[in-house]
């Protein structure tokens, strides 16, 4: 599924009005759609490679487990001194859960589940030093899983960055040759192992746990989103989220202007410099997940 609903006509409607290049005859659409793609693929890379946050994403692994969410209801809160989330309701069996939640500014936290102290109340290992007041939180639960493999179609992961375990740290990434050899190995004992197999829409990680691991957790998957889907037709739609079409559509005009010989205006001069802003989001992101409670 692409990334937006907007076609690649419309981007390259804008592209032509914005450098001149009306006549189809001297630049059709069939070149165009070559330099689309090519500057698709630029701006995937360059993202990734700043390390920004938007093709950088977490889900949770929840073999056979379950999954509870909540979006900034009004009657969602978060109390600092007690480090308690009041919820609709909570559950006993939450208890050794990892919560993941957010602020309304988009601060993220990560914790597990410690107590559940009413029955709209839990509390959790760790959290901002200030409240989070009603209508400003979400979060999600995941609870300890059940099987030792997770389908992961959907989610269009490209590089798994790390699988975090909170009771048994980072799992390793193996071949499938030690992958399957690990159950003997004591190295692994007490630790746990994954190796990704298959590609978008038909992947699976498949997990190993030592020996001495009998509590395994709840526990996400960060990984990179896979490369943009090309283009073959002005009617596809455009897999690029919404706040980088205006620089696809000027990095476009750009490569339109010197193909007609013209001199590219300053403003026009390198749309694909902004990109640079976005560096260390992803390092941020992971660094204070790695200082966590849930990581040590």
């Amino acid at each position: 599924m692409a990334r937006s609903s907007v076609t690649v006509k419309q981007l390259l409607g804008d592209s032509r009005m914005i450098s001149g290049a009306l006549d189809s005859a001297k630049i059709t659409d069939t070149d165009l759609l070559v330099k689309f793609n090519t500057t698709l693929n630029s701006i995937y890379t360059r993202l990734n490679g700043s390390k920004f946050r938007k093709f950088f994403s977490s889900f949770p692994v929840n073999s056979g487990g379950t999954l509870i969410r909540g979006t900034r209801a009004n009657n969602f809160t978060y109390t600092a001194s007690t480090k308690k989330i009041t919820h609709t309701s909570a559950d006993a069996t939450w208890v050794g859960g990892l919560v993941m939640f957010e602020d309304s500014a988009g601060n993220a936290y990560f914790a597990t589940a410690t107590a559940v102290t009413a029955a709209t109340d839990f509390t959790v290992s760790n959290g901002p030093a200030g409240n989070i007041t009603a209508g400003n939180l979400s979060f999600s639960l995941f609870l300890p899983p059940s099987a030792t493999s997770q389908s992961i179609e959907g989610f269009r992961a490209d590089n798994i960055v790390r699988i975090h375990f909170p009771l048994s740290g980072n799992a390793p990434k193996l071949n499938e040759d030690d992958f399957e050899s690990a159950s003997a190995n004591p190295n692994y004992d007490s630790s746990s192992s994954y190796v990704h197999t298959g590609v978008s829409g038909n992947a699976t990680i498949r997990f190993k746990f030592g020996s001495s691991v009998t509590n395994y957790g709840g526990y996400p998957v960060m990984f990179f989103e896979e490369k943009p889907f090309k283009v073959s037709a002005v009617t596809d739609f455009v897999d690029l989220p919404v706040e980088y079409h205006s620089i696809l559509v000027e990095e476009l005009a750009r490569l339109m202007i010197i193909q007609l010989g013209n001199k590219v205006p300053k403003a026009l001069e390198s749309p694909m410099m902004t990109l640079s802003a976005f560096d260390g989001a992803l390092d941020a992101t992971i660094t204070a997940f790695a200082n966590s409670d849930d990581a040590k």
